[in-house]
């Protein structure tokens, strides 16, 4: 069509006996191209004479310019992915533009950037090799360095039939099409733009689109929810594995911890909505007081000024309802951003800082252990009230839990639970040994009476990762004594320690011999793992909703 175009016009200037030099006078075509050479080397020699301090002055200027062609770069490249419907590497496009704008400084060029016309024009006209940038490159570069008098024979009236083309479909894509294709606000947007362009200009449209373009990102961010997940101490534990009394009391006091997990960028649209939401959740009945409000920033990407006012006001309105305020996985930036006025030295009573979620409630569970403590040592206190005896160790915890679970305390049960002794080991274990070792089969059962253990994991990139912590009256080994697969992760002592093992093959002479005992530590230690899958179905059901 375009070489039909060429045609016809001259033919047309034949037809009405219209000279070249005539259509030129008229418009009809451009003006000869001088003879030669268009382009010609700059003279090194006057690098001599260059004002640089001129150019330091202007350096705003300059930076500004080479901005505007990124942006104007990227904004052109997207235009282009959308119109012609293919994936376009906006990196590689950067660096294939700074390339050429080097090169192209050697002729005294200003920034250029991917012409988006003449990309489309391509995709229109079914040209998508690469051959088409070569061939119009080879064609700049001859017409420099070879003059282009035959540039000067394509009438004009035939490139702006192509420039009419090419706005008018653009005008169709995004005008016509673009009501159906776009959101009303984004079509708004579009149609703004337009008009600013029409009446100004392509810098004002830029500057206007962009602007209006992130008022509308910050309105629908500050929408996008900060609170991930709203979770509670009475499904969410920390891994420190603890004997079954002290489970039941965290599970009932659970209630009292309230875990917000945040999520994306924190500022005054988002942070205001978790205020309000701690608001009325403080205003509504909840069956148990709210105690502790634990943020989790595990999943914050970063934290304005704004938003640390509104922690502020969050810390003030928990302080007057006696709430403790707890910040969990903090980065450094935030961590200082957030010690300027809500993390202040003169109210430590009324926050905590810990460096991960688990320590966190780990602190919170401890806190209502020793609660419990202390309300049983104000009770054994009183008058009338018979002390027995010190405080208990972790094997005579695990017996009392057995005998609970049997149901009954008579004497047959004392009698079976006491022989029970008789199959289990004693273990002394040294600050850092290793009780079980990660791939390496065991058949046992590790009951801890005193000390403490740890149960890690290593990964492929030789990282430990702490799964759970084992206080006196736990158990560790389960899977290893029943179901006979190496460890999946390594269990040492923090600190000198004692525990009790039970083999797999005492286990089964514990069936023949005290089958009432090995029935009891049976249901015992299903209940146990039954509780941690409860526990985890109930995270689970927190997470989902």
């Amino acid at each position: 069509m375009i070489l039909g175009a060429i045609l016809l016009f001259y033919t047309i200037l034949w037809a009405t006996g219209t000279t070249i030099e005539q259509a030129t006078q008229l418009g009809l075509l451009f003006k000869p191209f001088s003879p030669g050479a268009l382009w010609q080397p700059p003279p090194l020699g006057d690098l001599a004479i260059v004002d640089w301090g001129a150019i330091i002055r202007h350096a705003g200027e300059i930076a500004t310019l080479i901005l505007i062609s990124s942006i104007t770069l990227l904004l052109y490249a997207s235009g282009v992915e959308v119109t012609v419907g293919k994936e376009i590497d906006l990196n590689r496009e950067l660096r294939a533009c700074g390339a050429g704008n080097l090169g192209a400084a050697f002729s005294a060029s200003p920034p250029g950037y991917t012409i988006i016309t003449m990309s489309v024009l391509s995709s229109r006209l079914g040209a998508n090799s690469r051959l088409v940038g070569l061939f119009m490159a080879a064609l700049c570069a001859g017409v420099m360095f070879f003059g282009g008098p035959v540039i000067a024979m394509i009438p004009k009236p035939v490139l702006g039939g192509v420039l009419i083309f090419l706005g008018s479909t653009f005008l169709a894509d995004w005008l016509y099409d673009g009501w159906r294709k776009l959101s009303r606000t984004d079509y708004v947007l579009v149609v703004i733009i337009f008009f600013v362009m029409s009446a100004w200009g392509l810098l004002p449209g830029l500057g206007v689109g962009i602007a209006l373009a992130a008022g509308l990102f910050l309105v629908e961010y500050s929408r996008v929810p900060v609170v991930r997940h709203i979770l509670s101490g009475r499904s969410y534990h920390s891994r420190v594995e603890r004997p079954l009394p002290q489970a039941k009391l965290l599970r009932q006091e659970g209630l009292a911890l309230v875990i917000v997990e945040l999520q994306g960028y924190v500022f005054f649209g988002t942070a205001n909505g978790l205020y309000e939401q701690m608001k009325e959740r403080l205003r509504s009945a909840q069956p148990s007081p709210m105690r502790v409000v634990m943020l989790d920033f595990r999943r914050v990407n970063g934290v304005d000024a704004s938003a640390a006012l509104s922690f502020l006001r969050l810390k003030r309105l928990l302080r007057q309802h006696q709430v403790m305020l707890v910040f969990t996985h903090l980065r450094p930036d935030i961590e200082q951003r957030l010690r300027r006025d809500v993390l202040t030295p003169n109210d430590q009573d009324a926050w905590r800082v810990f460096p991960d979620l688990d320590h966190g409630v780990e602190w919170f569970e401890e806190g209502v252990l020793q609660g419990e403590a202390g309300k049983q040592a104000e009770v054994m206190a009183q008058p009338g009230v018979v002390q027995v005896g010190q405080e208990q160790g972790g094997l005579a915890l695990l017996f009392a839990a057995l005998g609970e679970e049997a149901g009954r305390m008579d004497d047959e049960v004392d009698q079976a639970l006491l022989h029970m002794m008789a199959y289990l080991e004693r273990v002394p274990l040294d600050a850092g040994q290793t009780l079980i070792q990660q791939g390496e089969p065991q058949q046992y059962l590790y009951f801890l009476d005193d000390g403490e253990l740890t149960t890690e994991l290593r990964m492929d990139t030789n990282e430990l990762v702490r799964l759970a912590s084992n206080g006196p009256g736990t158990s560790v080994g389960e899977l290893g004594l029943y179901l006979n697969v190496p460890a999946s992760a390594s269990v040492v002592a923090v600190r000198p320690s004692t525990a009790y093992r039970l083999s797999a093959e005492n286990l089964r002479l514990m069936e023949q011999e005290n089958p009432l005992a090995a029935a009891v530590l049976h249901r015992f230690l299903l209940k146990r793992l039954g509780q941690r899958l409860l526990s985890s179905l109930e995270t689970v059901e927190e997470l989902s909703d």
